[in-house]
């Protein structure tokens, strides 16, 4: 099982992302590029950040890690973009899809739709703000409602304050001017003609009431995916394995415990 985290997130973003039956796969997370301790080269520009650069970026890495196999991919946000590219353009690579909170076209809304906006127009504003949200535990947590449409339910989530420390951590040796880079490129990228092409089993699972996402991306990628099977989860925003844990649990284990036969 291989996990992609999503924008501004970690390797360690999984320590509260994944439901407990994956402690029975042979597990790896993969880092997106420009995410720490990932790097761009750096004679990288934003012009270079093509959606069949990045994703082809990521498929070199499966293959190198995976020597031949294919892998089940659980992707989270950015990272579920990435794992429906991958399903597109590395089928080799690729037994399965499953997409949390992921999207096609990378025009986000709330706080991320505004660092956005920043990142292309207000590039000393959008430095200054993730700045200021690494530079200690209680900033870094106070940013995390602003993804949610249940937050009480999220922080009471056991796994929640095992989550926070460990991808503040990594959070703090950010590259800001790689997040940038992102964040700028997004907003015109867009993979849904790719989704034809997808061949593999693919399981999406959304929040009804995603502030960064809507649930659109996912109801999109259901109809142009075929064989495509899409989970709503009631009252949940952009953290519905923490929002609504036990609805999360109860879908990802059936699913995965399908995949181990």
């Amino acid at each position: 099982m291989v996990f992609i985290h999503g924008i501004t997130a970690s390797i360690a973003f999984w320590v509260g992302g994944a439901a407990p039956v994956f402690d029975r796969f042979q597990c790896i997370s993969l880092s997106l590029p420009g995410h720490y301790p990932a790097q761009f080269a750096p004679t990288v520009r934003d012009g270079d950040l093509t959606p069949e650069a990045l994703i082809d970026a990521l498929a070199i890495a499966l293959r190198e890690v995976l020597g031949g196999q294919r892998a089940h991919l659980l992707g989270y946000s950015t990272g579920g973009w990435a794992a429906l590219g991958l399903a597109a353009r590395a089928p080799d690579a690729v037994a399965s899809v499953a997409s949390v909170s992921g999207f096609l076209h990378g025009r986000w809304k709330g706080l991320l739709g505004t660092a956005q906006l920043a990142a292309r127009w207000a590039p000393p504003a959008f430095r200054w703000t993730f700045a200021r949200t690494g530079r200690t535990l209680a900033a870094f947590e106070a940013n995390m409602p602003a993804y949610t449409a249940d937050a009480a339910a999220m922080r009471a989530h056991p796994l929640y304050r095992q989550l926070i420390p460990v991808n503040r951590a990594f959070f703090a040796h950010a590259d800001y001017a790689a997040f940038a880079r992102w964040f700028r490129v997004m907003p015109s990228i867009d993979i849904s003609a790719w989704m034809g092409q997808v061949r593999a089993p693919v399981l999406l699972v959304h929040g009804d009431a995603d502030p960064i996402v809507p649930l659109a991306q996912s109801r999109k990628a259901a109809r142009l995916i075929a064989g495509a099977r899409l989970v709503e989860v009631a009252g949940a925003g952009h953290f519905p394995m923490l929002e609504r844990g036990a609805d999360y649990d109860a879908v990802m284990t059936p699913w995965a415990q399908a995949l181990l036969g």
